[in-house]
């Protein structure tokens, strides 16, 4: 992890125009938006854990 970036799936996806990134958790994902400058608009997505439902 270099955060808060993970380079492996967490459970937490940062979809941007051409790139997708993964989290370490909730906030770090909610942090990477700020750290990309380059990207106009992403997408914080993940599932919940105790019924499978997908959040973005």
């Amino acid at each position: 992890m270099a955060h808060p970036f993970a380079s492996v799936p967490l459970g937490f996806s940062v979809m941007g125009t051409r790139t997708l990134w993964w989290g370490g958790c909730a906030w770090e994902s909610f942090a990477l938006p700020l750290l990309l400058k380059d990207e106009p608009d992403v997408l914080v997505a993940t599932r919940c854990p105790a019924c499978d439902t997908p959040h973005a």
